[in-house]
């Protein structure tokens, strides 16, 4: 997918860059962070820091630039029932203490697993409505105004909301 227009970018000094894809909603976003170096993505994630990446989103100005990203589709299961019986949400798996009488009036339903599957699909149609960023304090911007940002190597991606809910987190290796 290429793109000539108007991007939340930033650029952290011999490290990488970091660009916002927002969806049409403009609620949602996908952000790439592509470091530098070819190879340098398990180098890049090791030294990362999350904080920084927070305050980095939605906080850029919109820079005119031209965007290189590759078609891919990344899909993901879990199994997330050993997960919320750690965080003590028990009562819900358990055919004696479940109560979802909220919601059917069959007394003897409960949850037996949750199955998660994530899908996400970058392609031509998914880059119609972009918009970009700079963080002044800890980014630079390039001179002239414009940039130029081309995924040919592996790089990191994140879904997140505009209240810095993060939703998804992959990286791609072409």
């Amino acid at each position: 997918m290429e793109n000539k227009g108007c991007y939340n970018y930033a650029a952290k000094e011999n490290n990488y860059q970091f660009l916002e894809i927002p969806y049409i909603t403009n609620y949602f976003s996908m952000f790439i962070i592509l470091p530098y170096e070819r190879f340098g993505l398990s180098k890049m994630l090791k030294s990362f820091n999350v904080n920084e990446l927070l305050d980095m989103m939605f906080a850029t100005n919109s820079i005119e630039g031209n965007v290189v990203i590759p078609k891919f589709t990344a899909e993901s299961s879990f199994e997330l029932s050993q997960i919320l019986r750690h965080l003590k949400i028990n009562d819900a798996f358990d055919a004696s203490n479940a109560d979802f009488s909220g919601v059917t009036t069959d007394a003897k339903i409960h949850i037996s697993r949750i199955l998660q599957k994530v899908s996400v699909k970058v392609s031509e149609e998914g880059t119609k409505a972009a918009v970009a960023t700079v963080l002044e304090d800890i980014f630079i911007s390039n001179d002239d105004d414009t940039f130029q940002f081309t995924a040919d190597h592996p790089f990191l991606y994140i879904l997140a909301d505009k209240n810095k809910n993060i939703y998804f987190v992959g990286t791609f290796y072409n």
